[in-house]
């Protein structure tokens, strides 16, 4: 049996360093994703969702362990967020802009 590797890869960091895993296919890797970032709980993935994308890394075979790599991007992690929360973040950052430029101002 063969199973795709996913990762997510940090923008800001330039690494796939945090989140990396197997699934049986594309649509469950985006529904995993997709999942953490919607997720009501503040998290990296959930606060700043632009800073990451999802890419395919490759295929392992199970039976043999054989990993066959071929990185190939899937989607920013932004577009897996509802509309709705998509709003509320860049609500939410440009009022951390407002509070940032007062807090310095002081």
């Amino acid at each position: 049996m063969k199973k795709n590797i996913y990762a997510i890869y940090d923008k800001k960091s330039n690494t796939y360093a945090k989140y990396q895993w197997q699934d049986v296919n594309d649509d469950c890797a985006i529904r995993t994703v997709s999942q953490m970032v919607n997720d009501v709980r503040p998290t990296e993935l959930s606060t700043d969702a632009s800073d990451y994308e999802l890419y395919r890394l490759g295929e392992i075979d199970l039976s043999t362990g054989i990993i066959e790599s071929k990185v190939e991007f899937m989607k920013n992690c932004n577009e897996l967020k509802r509309p709705e929360d998509r709003k509320k973040d860049e609500i939410l950052k440009t009022l951390r802009s407002i509070f940032d430029e007062i807090a310095g101002g002081k």
